[in-house]
């Protein structure tokens, strides 16, 4: 499902791919978690991606850190973001 969840995304259908990154992610799924947080980003859903986000670097998705550092950029929220930079240059998943 990840991989149709992706396809989607690629070729531009970001409301059919929330969907499957929505139920991959309802259920655990790291990556998935990772890729729904950026898509919200990318539509200034801030909140609920950054709650995908953390879930995400949570359960070992290290990648997520990154993603959280340019959010809370984003959000003003410099302290933090720079936090999650730092954890994402050391490739430190908690």
């Amino acid at each position: 499902m990840l991989a149709l969840a992706d396809l989607l995304k690629s070729r531009g259908d970001s409301a059919e791919a929330e969907e499957w990154f929505r139920r991959l992610a309802d259920s655990g799924h790291g990556e998935a978690m990772l890729e729904l947080g950026e898509l919200l980003e990318r539509r200034g859903q801030l909140r609920e991606a950054e709650m995908w986000l953390r879930r995400a670097l949570d359960i070992g998705q290290s990648r997520a850190a990154f993603f959280l550092g340019e959010l809370l950029r984003k959000r003003d929220r410099i302290g933090e973001a720079e936090f999650f930079y730092r954890r994402a240059i050391e490739g430190e998943p908690h």
